[in-house]
């Protein structure tokens, strides 16, 4: 294919048309963005068969877009998670939030990203493909005007690039992931995530009430359900789950940050399915990962013609701490002038025979 292309998927409230960009690797792995949030709306990788296999959930037009409720493929801000009590304190001054989720503030609420119009480019340099979208937030109820851009870089190497920079005129909490659904059985093994393998390398998460907003504590892994410091089948993972009253994983797990001056990353998760051999390594600059099974994906459309369905797929959402503004022992959220956001997510595929 040409080095971009670029189609319409619908049109906006005022009747200008929404775009979607694709570029793809010489290894041909693709990627879509929209302009509608930012929303990777595609990741296609090939296979042993070097056939492409969808590996994202999506829709199949921009109108189903805007009426998701799941987040599916957007960039979430200015605060993914969860924000407790109402809003929060910035040397002395209390910022009052909407609350979008019970009495909680999730996803940036009515200021989140994921519905509003960005700027999205395609660009190329030696080995890789990207696309960059740019969104300026105008201070409202987050106290700063916020310059984002978001960068997703499809490269040669097989590696899935996410680079998060914002920059605040004044003190605001940041916390930006992106939240695609992620089935590496490809659009056939719809059903379930059942078959995925999946490790955690983590050896510690935050504990959480019934609304998953963090108590505070920091607990250890072990002996709980929540463990896959080893790889485990998510078969019997959701299994133990349910035993245990549980509807699924949706926990907020500490990542150990043994970064290296050459990569200053780390070791997040790896996800595998036993269908396509299709392998996902995560890799980031972030201090936690939340993991989510789609526990509450309902009847929704896919672009494939099935419907949303409970367990069909994977959110691996690497960011800081859910409500790290209201936990002063939680790692720093506030950003400014003089702290500028700047965090980077690395996907490795690989495929094995």
């Amino acid at each position: 294919m040409n080095k971009h292309s670029v189609r319409q998927t619908g049109q906006w409230k005022d009747g200008g048309a929404i775009h979607e960009i694709t570029v793809q690797s010489l290894r041909g792995d693709s990627i879509s963005i929209s302009e509608f949030g930012a929303r990777l709306t595609s990741v296609r990788i090939m296979d042993a068969s070097n056939r492409p296999v969808e590996v994202t959930l999506g829709y199949g037009d921009a109108a189903a877009y805007m009426d998701d409720r799941q987040y599916i493929g957007t960039i979430v801000g200015p605060y993914a998670n969860r924000i407790s009590g109402g809003g929060f304190d910035i040397g002395g001054s209390w910022h009052a939030l909407d609350a979008n989720h019970g009495d909680l503030h999730i996803h940036g609420g009515s200021s989140g990203f994921h519905n509003k119009k960005w700027t999205v480019e395609p660009y190329s340099g030696d080995g890789f493909k990207g696309i960059s979208c740019y969104y300026r937030y105008e201070r409202g109820l987050y106290p700063a005007n916020i310059d984002v851009t978001y960068t997703i870089e499809i490269r040669d190497t097989r590696e899935l690039v996410f680079d998060f920079h914002a920059l605040c005129d004044a003190p605001c909490p940041l916390n930006l992931t992106n939240h695609a659904y992620w089935n590496l059985d490809g659009e056939e093994g719809r059903e379930s995530i059942g078959g995925h393998y999946l490790e955690i390398p983590c050896d510690r998460y935050l504990e959480a009430d019934k609304n998953t907003l963090p108590t505070g504590k920091i607990l250890s892994v072990n002996d709980t359900v929540y463990d896959m410091q080893r790889e485990r089948c998510l078969n019997d993972v959701l299994s133990d789950c349910e035993k245990t009253g549980l509807e699924g994983i949706d926990t907020c797990y500490v990542i150990h940050q043994e970064k290296t001056l050459a990569s200053k990353l780390s070791h997040a998760a790896r996800a595998r399915s036993s269908k396509t051999g299709i392998a996902m390594a995560v890799s980031t600059s972030f201090p936690a990962v939340q993991v989510y099974t789609a526990n509450n994906m309902g009847d929704v459309p896919l672009r494939d013609g099935t419907l949303g369905k409970k367990h069909n797929s994977l959110c691996l959402e690497t960011q800081y701490f859910s409500d790290s503004v209201n936990h002063d022992h939680f790692p720093n959220t506030i950003f400014g002038p003089d702290v500028q956001f700047h965090e980077r997510t690395v996907h490795q595929f690989s495929v094995e025979q």
